[in-house]
């Protein structure tokens, strides 16, 4: 794994050069500077990326944001001295929260982790999630792209809406007169036939220029469609949750791989029914998944686990009240008064502004008390 540390202070960064030196890593750089980091970090390439948040500079949260939009799938961790940036940094989607002075146990936690994730995201774990070289992304906005991650160009606006159609009907009834009624430019079905042919055949076109094989992703002439294994992010998710719909110890990598990828939306930049429909669709179906994956490490008694699961879905979806229950219940019962009470005030005031409703009682109750 190729590592960069970036922190201010030259401790810090030995302090994890020496918790590291158990794994078989390769730290290609450590920074100072946030500036110089973003400056070269595309010719570091990186895995996996430490990040100091108090820094001088330029905060080690908008560093990180930085540094994501020039490198796709990178690992983020923060390493601060500092436990109020916790809600804050989940913004970028950290693969984890580490609190100076670095914990060894808690870093070997970590780095567990991380090495799981690590795998997975490379195709080498257990489970069934392995990107091709050419996948397709519609977690955020709907893109084709290479391992150069380099987008494919639709040659029209009809073949992407197109596509869309069939990804969101993979496994459901087609219907002929739905499909023509996206080319219908007349009155003359043989016109809208036409259209709907021509259309088919330049995506087909498109796909197979870009280097898709029929073996990865074929599709029929009525819309229907074969999609490989690792060709799109959103059948994937749909196969995972079908085929997990209990969350243990075998699977809850993959849980946090889906949690990490969704980032509040699916098919961003596309309005239409069927996109519509499957994005409330993922929406419910990752609220689901965050819960159950939460629940399973608060019964482990992996309450930091637990809570960081629970703070990244309240980050994507900031109206799950299962998501703020999930979270006061935890605080509860780890008798961390503190995170309750903010926590609280975040959800009343969500409630009242939003729902115009008032919070249950029986946490009413427990804030009066402390």
């Amino acid at each position: 794994m190729r590592i960069v540390i970036i922190d201010d202070e030259i401790h810090a960064i030995n302090e994890l050069k020496y918790f590291l030196k158990e794994y078989e890593v390769n730290i290609v750089n450590t920074y100072q500077d946030a500036w110089n980091a973003i400056e070269n970090i595309k010719n570091d390439l990186p895995e996996i990326v430490f990040i100091d948040i108090d820094m001088p500079t330029m905060n080690g949260i908008d560093l990180a944001i930085h540094i994501q939009t020039i490198l796709q799938n990178i690992l983020i961790i923060f390493v601060t001295a500092h436990s109020r940036y916790a809600i804050d940094a989940y913004k970028v989607h950290p693969i984890d929260y580490i609190l100076k002075p670095i914990n060894s146990l808690y870093f070997e936690n970590t780095m567990d982790y991380v090495l799981k994730q690590y795998q997975l995201i490379n195709s080498v774990n257990n489970g069934n999630i392995k990107k091709n070289r050419r996948y397709i992304r519609t977690f955020g906005n709907f893109e084709v792209l290479n391992e150069n991650q380099e987008i494919m160009k639709f040659t029209t606006k009809k073949t992407k809406t197109l596509l869309s159609y069939i990804i969101c009907h993979v496994d459901k009834t087609i219907y002929r007169d739905e499909i023509l009624t996206l080319f219908s430019s007349s009155n003359d079905n043989t016109i809208t036939l036409n259209n709907y042919y021509v259309t088919l055949s330049r995506l087909r076109s498109s796909l197979s220029k870009f280097g898709f094989k029929k073996s990865e992703l074929f599709i029929k002439k009525n819309c229907a469609a074969y999609f490989a294994d690792g060709v799109c992010d959103l059948i994937d998710f749909i196969k995972f949750i079908k085929n997990n719909q209990v969350i243990h110890e075998n699977n809850r990598v993959q849980a946090e791989y889906w949690i990490n990828q969704y980032h509040g939306e699916v098919f961003a930049d596309i309005d239409e029914d069927w996109t519509n429909e499957m994005k409330y669709f993922i929406e419910v179906e990752m609220e689901r998944l965050a819960i159950k994956l939460a629940t399973m490490y608060k019964d482990m008694k992996q309450f930091d686990l637990c809570e960081n699961v629970l703070i990244k879905l309240l980050d994507i979806n900031n109206y799950s009240t299962q998501g703020y229950d999930a979270l006061l219940d935890l605080y509860i019962l780890i008798n961390n008064n503190n995170k309750y009470k903010q926590t609280y005030k975040k959800y009343v005031k969500y409630l009242k502004e939003e729902l115009n409703e008032d919070i249950d009682d029986y946490y009413m109750k427990y804030f009066k008390m402390l």
